[in-house]
């Protein structure tokens, strides 16, 4: 009786762990309505996660939020013939959409593509405040990339600006990720093996 209720306390705190660190995430099929194409796998486990924003206009609806990841999308097709470059994006509504998600190589930070996942807030971070449901889950999409391996658990995490010159993630969410965990406040260059990815350096 008593080795019963010890199990099924140890699956609800099990099913509890997991529901709190892995959001759901819209997939590529559900907002595109096709399925992903990108060329490259990422090695797995990651040890970068570049925090970004897409400097568009905030969303705080599924409707909108869809809205402006499928126009990035098309801009990214149009533009450069790949589709959008970040890995993950977090709406004002509270919800991840994959782009090219855990496994593939993204487009969205020249050179260290190939080394990184990009997680980009929607929105344009100099002027909007992100909120907390925004916080909260992308900090549990990354706890769940560590959990599932596909991030290493002593990944370092920075904002776009500390690699290129941008002033991506934004004044205002740039100050939120300085304190979340495994944040590297200075990066050394030589800490990161750099990515030449040929689509990124072909011009």
């Amino acid at each position: 009786m008593i080795l019963n209720l010890i199990v099924i306390v140890c699956v609800i705190l099990q099913v509890y762990c997991v529901e709190d660190a892995c959001p759901n995430v819209v997939t590529f099929k559900e907002w595109r309505g096709a399925e992903q194409v990108y060329e490259e796998k990422l090695p797995l486990p990651v040890k970068w996660v570049i925090i970004q924003h897409t400097a568009t206009k905030t969303c705080n609806s599924d409707e909108s939020c869809k809205s402006i990841v499928q126009g990035m999308d098309d801009f990214y097709m149009n533009g450069f013939g790949y589709h959008i470059g970040y890995n993950f994006m977090v709406g004002g509504n509270g919800k991840v959409y994959e782009g090219g998600g855990w496994k593939n190589v993204g487009y969205h930070t020249m050179r260290y593509n190939s080394v990184s996942i990009g997680i980009s807030f929607i929105g344009n971070y100099n002027i909007d405040e992100p909120t907390e449901e925004q916080l909260k889950v992308a900090q549990d999409l990354i706890q769940c990339g560590v959990k599932e391996e596909y991030l290493a658990s002593d990944y370092h995490l920075v904002g776009q600006r500390q690699l290129v010159r941008t002033m991506s993630p934004g004044d205002n969410l740039y100050r939120e990720i300085q304190s979340w965990p495994n944040f590297l406040s200075s990066k050394d260059p030589n800490d990161l093996p750099l990515s030449f990815d040929p689509v990124v350096n072909s011009g």
